[in-house]
């Protein structure tokens, strides 16, 4: 199995199934504002954050709340 460093992300397309998995997780056990999240995985625009999370149905768990 292959890791991924936090260097390897800028490579992945911005809605790459790894961010959003990484985006829902970290959303739903953090404080973490949707800014913190797309500039750190490199997502684009931080409104993508909730966009991709909703569509993957993490909403339903928490998994990408509305920025504080």
């Amino acid at each position: 199995m292959e890791c991924l460093r936090l260097d390897d992300l800028g490579s992945q397309p911005k809605g790459s199934f790894v961010k959003i998995a990484l985006a829902a997780f970290v959303k739903s056990r953090t404080v973490a504002t949707n800014l913190w999240v797309a500039s750190r995985l490199q997502m684009g625009d931080p409104s993508r954050v909730s966009r991709y999370c909703a569509e993957t149905g993490s909403r339903k768990t928490g998994g990408c709340a509305k920025d504080q």
